[in-house]
C-alpha cells in the first residue's frame, strides 16, 4: 500500500514537471513569434519599388564631363523614406562630386561622400518632413546627380550595398526595394579625325558694265484747287421746362407694442454619470524615451542616433535588427500619436 502511494506521487510530480514544460515552451513560442511580426520584411528581387541611375552601363570620353542622375523609380506606394548606400571603384575622376536634390515632401538627413581605399562612398537618406503625411510619387524621383570630369582612359562600377540600400513602406515599416543592379561606365580616348586639304578656286577676272543712259527728268504736274467747305448754320436753342412742386407727405405715427415678460423654466436635475474605469496600454516599442506616447520625440531620437550599430538609447533600435535606420523611423510613424502603458 505504502508502495503505490510513493508511484502515485510520483506519477503526479512528473505530470507537473510536463504541464510546466508545455506552458514554457509555448511562452516561448509566442515571444519569437512577436519578434519576428516586430522584424520587418527584407528587400527581394520583384519589389515594388526602385533605385536606378541614368544613364547606365554607357560610355564617356576622356576631358569631357559627367553627369549620372540616382533616382527612386516610384508607384505611387506611401513610404515613409529612401536610403541608398553606394561604392564607386575603378577609375574614379579626382573632382567626382554628388549634389543631393531638394523634394518637397521629404527632408534630407544624411549626404555623406566620403573617399574610400577603393574609390568613392556614398550615404543617402531621405525621411518625410512630417511623420504624419507619407511621401507619394509616380515615376521617377531624382535624389541627386554625380557630376566629375573624365580624366583618363579606364572603368568606373558603382555598385550598391543591398542591406542598407531600402525604400520602407508606410504602416508596414518593411523595405519594398527591388535589389537595385550596378553599373559600369567606360572611359575611352576621343577617335583622332584627319583635316582634308583645302581646293584651291582660281580667281575669275571681272567684266567691265556699261554705264547706263540717264532718262529726261518729267514735268511737274499743276495741283488740284481745294474748293471752299460750306459754313453750317446755328442750332436753335432749346428752352428749358419749368420744374414740378413736391407736396410733402405726413409721416405716421408709430404705436408701441406692449412688452411680454417671459416665464421662468424650472432648471431640470441632472443625473451623476458613472466614469468609466481606463484600461491601462500595454508598452508600446515605437514610445523609444518612454513617456507614454508616441510622438516627435522620439522620431527625434531616432535621428540623432541614425546610421548607429550601438546607440546610447538601445531602443532607439526599434526593430532590433542591428541598426538605427529608416525601418526603425518608419515604425515611429505607423504608431504616431498612440498612448503606451509603462515601459521597463
Amino acid at each position: 500500500m505504502l508502495m503505490k502511494q510513493i508511484l502515485n506521487k510520483r506519477l503526479l510530480a512528473a505530470l507537473g514537471i510536463v504541464i510546466v514544460l508545455s506552458i514554457l515552451l509555448e511562452a516561448s513560442l509566442g515571444a519569437v513569434q512577436k519578434k519576428q511580426n516586430i522584424t520587418p520584411k527584407a528587400a527581394t528581387p520583384g519589389g515594388s519599388e526602385s533605385i536606378l541611375l541614368s544613364p547606365k552601363n554607357t560610355s564617356y570620353i576622356v576631358g569631357e564631363p559627367m553627369s549620372i542622375i540616382l533616382s527612386a523609380n516610384l508607384t505611387n506606394t506611401a513610404i515613409d523614406g529612401f536610403q541608398v548606400v553606394t561604392d564607386i571603384t575603378g577609375t574614379v575622376p579626382s573632382d567626382l562630386a554628388f549634389q543631393v536634390a531638394s523634394i518637397s515632401g521629404v527632408t534630407c538627413i544624411r549626404n555623406q561622400f566620403t573617399t574610400t581605399d577603393a574609390g568613392k562612398r556614398l550615404e543617402l537618406a531621405y525621411i518625410t518632413t512630417d511623420p504624419q503625411v507619407p511621401f507619394t510619387a509616380q515615376g521617377l524621383t531624382a535624389l541627386g546627380t554625380l557630376t566629375g570630369k573624365v580624366s583618363g582612359e579606364g572603368a568606373m562600377t558603382i555598385s550598391y550595398n543591398t542591406a542598407l540600400t531600402k525604400i520602407s513602406k508606410n504602416q508596414t515599416a518593411e523595405d519594398i526595394v527591388d535589389i537595385p543592379q550596378n553599373s559600369t561606365y567606360s572611359f575611352v580616348n576621343p577617335t583622332p579625325t584627319n583635316t582634308p586639304t583645302p581646293t584651291v578656286t582660281p580667281t575669275s577676272t571681272p567684266t567691265n558694265t556699261p554705264t547706263p543712259t540717264t532718262a529726261p527728268t518729267p514735268s511737274n504736274t499743276p495741283s488740284p484747287t481745294t474748293s471752299p467747305s460750306p459754313t453750317p448754320s446755328n442750332a436753335p436753342t432749346p428752352t428749358s421746362m419749368p420744374k414740378p412742386t413736391v407736396t410733402p407727405t405726413s409721416t405716421p405715427t408709430n404705436t408701441p407694442k406692449p412688452t411680454v415678460t417671459p416665464t421662468a423654466k424650472p432648471t431640470p436635475t441632472k443625473k451623476p454619470t458613472s466614469t468609466p474605469t481606463p484600461t491601462p496600454a500595454t508598452c508600446n516599442i515605437a514610445d523609444v524615451n518612454k513617456d507614454g506616447v508616441v510622438n516627435k520625440l522620439d522620431s527625434a531620437i531616432i535621428l540623432q542616433y541614425y546610421w548607429s550599430t550601438s546607440p546610447a538609447i538601445a531602443r532607439a533600435d526599434v526593430n532590433h535588427d542591428g541598426i538605427v535606420d529608416i525601418l526603425d523611423y518608419s515604425l515611429i510613424t505607423k504608431n504616431f500619436g498612440q498612448k503606451t502603458g509603462k515601459c521597463q
